[in-house]
């Protein structure tokens, strides 16, 4: 019994304290400096002591990176691609890693993100509906209709998938996704969160 209340004391105790192998860990995937990471953590902890953050919670705090527009149902799918192990909590590890991935000047690194988030089936490919169902939430963000003034989220997907569709399955892979938008400035834009 003493041995049971010991584990669950250490496991609330994890979150609360970051190990130096926890550090180390986040200072090479984060690319945060080790005491950058640990003020991250103290933040953390201190806004949500419990070391989690619930889709709620989450899309509170994400959804202040897109204060111009309607970003709830975006920062949902932010939440679904930062939440690794699919457990419906972001923990301080996910957490850590989805401000590095979004603050990251590495372009590719963002598009990697941008596609998992994208990939809403989890199939490994983009096709035409979820890229229509992206660009009408990008819009919603940022607060626009149409992206080059005339072009709907239908027409968009349409030339998105003309353009960067090599193997010509009609659907796009995460290859060819970040390579299109490494090719065209434009779309880098629209599609990068």
């Amino acid at each position: 019994m003493g041995n049971k209340a010991l584990q669950k004391k250490s496991k609330t105790a994890n979150y609360n304290e970051l190990t130096d192998n926890q550090i180390q860990t986040l200072v090479s995937s984060t690319h945060f400096s080790a005491q950058q990471v640990s003020e991250w953590h103290q933040s953390f902890i201190r806004d949500y002591p419990s070391g989690k953050l619930d889709r709620k919670q989450f899309i509170e705090v994400y959804r202040q990176f897109y204060p111009q527009g309607k970003a709830g149902n975006f920062c949902s799918l932010a939440f679904n691609a930062f939440d690794r192990d699919h457990n419906g909590i972001v923990d301080f590890n996910e957490f850590l890693t989805a401000i590095a991935l979004t603050m990251s000047s590495e372009i590719k690194d963002r598009l990697d993100l941008a596609f998992s988030m994208y990939d809403i089936n989890g199939d490994g490919l983009l096709d035409k509906k979820e890229l229509i169902h992206i660009i009408k939430l990008i819009y919603e963000v940022n607060g626009k209709k149409k992206f080059k003034q005339d072009l709907s989220p239908e027409d968009t997907a349409r030339m998105i998938i003309e353009k960067f569709d090599k193997d010509g399955d009609r659907k796009l892979s995460r290859t060819e996704f970040i390579d299109g938008c490494l090719n065209d400035t434009e779309l880098r834009k629209l599609l990068t969160p």
